[in-house]
């Protein structure tokens, strides 16, 4: 396969994925060819639109250190093409889109990754980050079959009375507030996880819209259901519906999110299969 070499790393021709305004390959450092990265490729045409994010990514992806949360591990700015890399964490099973590729995961499986999503995003928190742009294809798998947070471009820090304005975001997974462009606060974000999950347990979005403005007059008119014949908990039910709630001030607070009791069940749960396979071992 032909490489090409960016600073100290050697990247494979062929592109793993493609954002809006980047592409991603495989690589590694030269002088450590086990270790994998994968490297994302911000274009010159892209750079002068996007520098806010860009500077933005960066700046928020080199304070973060969380098991649940892409690495970054070097930038490379390419001055004589005018493109900057960033080398990043490699997962190699995707994106959770392609992972799903449109079927449901059984309860017990969404759990689990609710349960990372929550550990990550309770340090981005913590640390007074929002990500604003929360969707499948931004949970990358890796190969030990756990989550990874990435994209970082719309993400912001925030006081605890923050107001936004700005309209960012996939439509899809935007919360209603924003879709109506109002000011939103960072409850704008449990919306985009109640439609992640959601898909995990279904296979698909609730609202299927063509349009934006068919999108915005489903979340109108419907409130979301699980089609018939789908049986889930009544706490993995409960949670799901506080986080589907349109009225951001009725919608569940981030504090009771971390600490739902099908969230929490998780830990007690894989301690209990953990302690019954020693025992089958001893």
């Amino acid at each position: 396969m032909k490489t090409f070499t960016i600073g100290n790393y050697l990247v494979f021709n062929k592109r793993i994925g493609k954002g809006a305004f980047s592409r991603v390959y495989k690589g590694f450092h030269i002088k450590h060819p086990d270790n994998i990265v994968a490297i994302k490729q911000i274009e010159h045409d892209n750079i002068t639109k996007l520098a806010k994010n860009i500077k933005r990514e960066i700046e928020v992806m080199k304070k973060l250190n969380h098991m649940y949360i892409l690495k970054l591990y070097d930038v490379v700015y390419d001055y004589d093409n005018n493109n900057i890399y960033l080398i990043l964490e490699y997962c190699a099973k995707g994106d959770m889109t392609s992972f799903l590729n449109s079927r449901p995961l059984k309860e017990k499986y969404v759990k689990k990754y609710m349960y990372q999503l929550s550990e990550g995003l309770k340090y981005l928190y913590k640390h007074k980050i929002i990500h604003r742009d929360l969707k499948l294809s931004n949970i990358l798998i890796s190969d030990t079959n756990d989550i990874k947070i990435s994209d970082f471009g719309f993400a912001r820090y925030f006081d605890s009375d923050t107001m936004v304005e700005t309209l960012c975001g996939t439509p899809l997974y935007m919360a209603p507030e924003i879709m109506k462009y109002k000011n939103y606060t960072i409850k704008a974000d449990l919306w985009s996880i109640g439609i992640i999950m959601y898909q995990m347990l279904v296979g698909k979005p609730p609202y299927n819209a063509k349009t934006f403005y068919q999108l915005v007059k489903m979340i109108d008119k419907y409130k979301p259901q699980l089609p018939n014949g789908l049986f889930v908990s009544p706490e993995c039910s409960d949670l799901l519906f506080s986080l589907l709630v349109k009225e951001p001030t009725n919608r569940i607070t981030w504090e009771n999110f971390f600490n739902h009791i099908w969230i929490k069940n998780y830990i007690s749960e894989s301690m209990m299969i953990e302690n019954n396979l020693i025992n089958i071992d001893f």
